[in-house]
């Protein structure tokens, strides 16, 4: 008698379709909260551009301005939603619980990975394509349709989104605290402008005679926003009048119209580039992390020692630079080294405790410590959203303070849902949603400034 034993072939797949949909399952808020913002920031100025104008050509030149201007503001969705959705996908690797499971099921490590990145994109795409139909079928009811600005905006914003979530789920394979992710991702984003600033501010005490000048080349790249920013910014713009006369240079009874440069593309195409190495870099330190790491400040034990001395030094610079200028502003330079040894010193003996800061201990800081030590981070944004919010009401245009204020109490109701319900955090859901309020009136005040600094407005 022979046995024989019958089994399925087994399918191979680049991903899990299960971890696929429990993902959107459980982040599908995060998109509806990045598709309401973008609503307000593309479709709706869309139907408002040129209601007043009455040449077809301005009216055009107005709808075609208006979402190369919503360009800047993908700069800000996509540095923020990146780090959001990185946080969200990547979030079962900062409990002891969840990872353990996760890591138990019959799938591979590299299915993982695959599944999370794809879920994370993808909803992100999804929420892209729809406001590119949106707008499209907006600006057809203008009876105008600028198909060549929204494909650039649809592939220039995927081109960033890609690489700013490349770069917060690589501090997310950093860290083991999931609030520790965002003050990574920032202190890379801004970290060689940080720098450079520190650097000219002690070479003008230093060097008598010695002249601030512009970042250098290369720390700009070291700063995606600004580099980004500015390649957006360098447009080729052109002027046109009622009667359809088209003309390199200003033209009084004129309508400026703002061309993207090949500078945008290329530069966009270059972090793509560097997001896709990010990504497989994040794939290895996957596939080499612990998943007894869960609640560790460094993920990596060969990570601890670099944190400690980074912290230190830039700690040591910066504070004691601040503490220079704020307080011993007349000081010599034997003074200012002082500070700036002591404060480093203390910056690397507590460079833990610091990090802590910015981490869920119920056990060790009382709730309203940790909320005030979160909020006051952030309070540098109200002020900036109050100094432009008061130009508008200096032109009498209250339209905009009335929808940024909306979208601000909005956001932060929307925000604080998706914190508490999805990410399960504590107290410090508050501070984290007031700064989602304010970005998100940033996001709606800047394009709106810029245009109107450009039309002499203001």
């Amino acid at each position: 008698m022979s046995w024989e034993v019958w089994s399925m072939p087994r399918k191979t797949s680049f991903c899990n379709r299960a971890l696929l949909r429990s993902d959107v399952k459980r982040y599908w808020p995060l998109l509806f909260l990045y598709v309401a913002v973008w609503v307000m920031i593309l479709p709706l100025p869309i139907l408002q551009a040129g209601r007043w104008m009455v040449s077809v050509e301005q009216i055009q030149a107005e709808i075609h301005n208006t979402i190369y201007n919503a360009l800047f503001g993908s700069i800000v969705m996509a540095l923020l939603f990146g780090c959001l959705t990185a946080m969200a996908v990547w979030s079962y690797l900062m409990t002891t619980r969840a990872v353990g499971l996760l890591h138990a099921l019959p799938v591979t490590r590299t299915e993982q990975f695959l599944s999370h990145s794809i879920a994370g994109l993808g909803m992100l795409t999804v929420g892209n394509v729809f406001i590119f139909l949106l707008s499209a079928a907006c600006c057809a009811g203008r009876s105008y349709v600028d198909w060549a600005i929204l494909g650039a905006w649809l592939l220039l914003t995927e081109l960033m989104e890609l690489f700013f979530f490349a770069l917060a789920s690589l501090c997310a394979m950093a860290t083991g605290w999931l609030l520790a992710i965002p003050v990574l991702y920032g202190a890379v984003n801004a970290i060689a402008i940080l720098l450079h600033t520190v650097v000219q501010a002690m070479a003008n005490i230093f060097y008598y005679g010695y002249y601030t000048t512009g970042p250098a080349k290369a720390v700009m790249w070291l700063t995606p926003v600004g580099r980004i920013w500015t390649a957006i910014g360098h447009d080729t713009s052109y002027w046109i009048t009622a009667d359809g006369r088209v003309s390199p240079e200003y033209l009084e009874e004129g309508w400026r119209v703002s061309h993207l440069s090949p500078t945008a593309y290329t530069t966009c195409a270059i972090y793509a580039v560097v997001g896709l190495v990010l990504l497989a870099l994040v794939w290895w330190l996957y596939q080499k992390r612990s998943s007894e790491s869960a609640g560790d400040a460094m993920a990596f034990r060969w990570l601890r020692p670099i944190a400690r001395w980074s912290i230190g030094l830039c700690g040591g610079w910066g504070l004691g630079l601040f503490l220079h200028y704020a307080v011993l502003y007349n000081s010599n330079l034997t003074q200012l080294l002082i500070c700036q040894v002591i404060l480093g010193v203390i910056c690397f003996f507590a460079a833990e405790p610091i990090i802590r800061l910015f981490a869920t201990q119920t056990e060790v800081v009382e709730l309203g410590v940790r909320f005030l030590k979160l909020v006051s981070l952030f309070y540098l944004m109200p002020a900036l959203t109050n100094g432009i919010q008061g130009g508008f009401r200096g032109l009498g245009d209250l339209k905009i303070t009335l929808n940024s204020s909306m979208l601000n109490m909005a956001g932060r109701v929307a925000a604080a849902a998706v914190f508490v319900l999805i990410l399960h955090m504590d107290i410090e859901a508050l501070p984290y949603s007031y700064a989602v309020g304010w970005i998100l009136m940033l996001v709606y005040e800047v394009p709106a400034l810029v245009r109107c600094l450009r039309d002499g407005t203001l």
